[in-house]
């Protein structure tokens, strides 16, 4: 038999402190919503899965992106792009940290 533990306000408590959530609001409604999800999952488990395929994603679609093309008349001549370009320093373009 499965080792089942005891759902609570002790439990409840727990989780919300390892997720960070804050529980000053109403305890009792949370602690009620936890055991409706939890019985939800305890009655998908028995259902009978074996003749199911495992869904790997979401859904059945592809990458329909095309490949990259070069296109050497649809280039910005040099100078032009660091000119249009708001910073630039010794012929680079200069653009905010990201981290």
């Amino acid at each position: 038999m499965e080792h089942k533990p005891k759902i609570g306000t002790k439990l409840l408590e727990r989780l919300a402190e390892l997720a960070r959530v804050d529980l000053d609001k109403d305890k009792k409604k949370m602690l009620r919503d936890f055991k409706a999800i939890v019985d939800y999952f305890e009655e998908l488990s028995r259902l009978d899965t074996k003749d199911v395929k495992p869904l790997i994603g979401g859904n059945l679609l592809e990458n329909v992106f095309g490949e990259d093309v070069y296109d050497k008349n649809r280039q910005l001549p040099r100078n032009g792009a660091v000119e249009a370009f708001p910073d630039e320093q010794d012929g680079h373009l200069l653009i905010p940290p990201v981290l």
